[in-house]
């Protein structure tokens, strides 16, 4: 049961409802059973609460998406969702979350405090049915890398355990399947962690950590769990303040210069329609060989929600992608060792240049995002 001077998940509902005094209350918050707080971190081209007052209509049956009206005007605004899932066995799972609109540009953030199922089950895959109205940013290995360490230059005192991580890890060029994916329990201090997954070549969807602390000479537990994923999700069992800090006000700083670094660079939006093509950067010669030409081919092809062109394939590669969520196109081509141009064309959107340059990040390889010179 709560303490006299704990916050309820009622109670954080149904307080001021100002970005201070949700702090504050998340801060103090108590977590009934199997609830955590958790936050992912949203952008969107249009007013994040019109957009959601629209989608309430136009939901498709097996999503029930309701506002919770309030008697004076909030800047945090609370939304209830029911998703209704399952072939053989029909399921579903209802759960409330708040919107704090456009803290960074268009960046918003999504709070609930609910089980892990209501993410799993209900507000990700609403967030997927609702793209590219909405779009998640996507993080690299040294960005997550930093996110931890920003926790540990916050609070010296302490030091970050990894419990758990979700991985995949590039397999041999000669295997049949070019990826393992695996979940692992581990014990490892983050620094550790980070430098072995670079030599073993495996990045991480997700990590799981506690804070722990030195006490008379053992290593104890400040039960404070916490998970962050590389599409901007964040899940804390306490310390809400500290994680706010170090980790979602980065993501939201970082995830706003990437996608404004993204935008106008259509051939409709540019002088003379020339495009402004962006390049992935590696520090190593990867396209030295056809073989690592036909890796990337591949992935590609593999472009969920989307279509893969072939132009040409050696001894350069040029192919034309469509993403088939809104149509946009986009050329990539390999002209040079270490890098991949990405060309936009008459209509390219800044998520559809995400969702193709994250698609590469994670299946071929991470490399540094940049401008290309035409």
């Amino acid at each position: 049961m709560p303490t006299l001077f704990e916050e309820t998940k009622f109670s954080v509902f149904a307080g001021g409802k100002d970005l201070p005094a949700l702090l504050n209350r998340l801060e103090r918050v108590f977590l009934d059973g199997k609830q955590q707080i958790q936050v992912v971190v949203v952008a969107s081209k249009r007013p994040i609460l019109q957009a959601l007052r629209e989608m309430e209509a136009l939901t498709p049956a097996k999503i029930t998406l309701k506002e919770h009206v309030e008697d004076s005007p909030t800047s945090v605004v609370a939304f209830s969702l029911k998703r209704r899932y399952g072939v053989k066995e029909k399921k579903s799972v209802t759960g409330d979350f708040l919107v704090i609109p456009e803290l960074r540009g268009s960046m918003s953030l999504l709070v609930c405090l609910e089980p892990l199922v209501f993410w799993h089950e209900g507000l990700s895959p609403f967030l997927d049915w609702a793209y590219p109205r909405f779009v998640t940013p996507f993080f690299t290995q040294a960005e997550l890398h930093q996110f931890v360490r920003n926790i540990h230059n916050a609070l010296p005192t302490h030091r970050v355990r990894i419990r758990r991580t979700s991985s995949r890890e590039r397999l041999k060029a000669d295997a049949r399947k070019k990826f393992k994916s695996q979940v692992e329990w581990t014990d490892i201090d983050a620094d550790s962690l980070f430098r072995e997954a670079a030599a073993r070549n495996t990045f991480f969807r997700s990590i799981s950590f506690e804070l722990v602390f030195p006490k008379d000479e053992k290593i104890v537990s400040d039960e404070t769990f916490g998970t962050i994923s590389k599409y901007g999700y964040v899940s804390c069992t306490s310390r809400f303040d500290l994680f706010y800090r170090t980790i979602l006000q980065p993501m939201m700083e970082y995830g706003e210069d990437r996608l404004r670094f993204l935008q106008g660079r259509t051939r409709n939006e540019t002088t003379n329609f020339i495009p402004k093509p962006v390049k992935i950067e590696y520090d190593s010669e990867v396209f030295s060989n056809v073989q690592q030409i036909a890796r990337l081919l591949e992935t590609l092809k593999r472009f969920k929600h989307g279509s893969c062109s072939v132009l040409h394939g050696n001894p350069y590669l040029h192919v034309s992608m469509l993403d088939n969520y809104d149509y946009s196109a986009a050329d990539v081509w390999v002209l040079n060792r270490n890098e991949v141009l990405i060309v936009p064309q008459i209509r390219t959107s800044e998520a559809a240049l995400k969702r193709i340059i994250s698609h590469i990040f994670e299946n071929f390889r991470e490399g540094i995002l940049g401008e290309a010179r035409v």
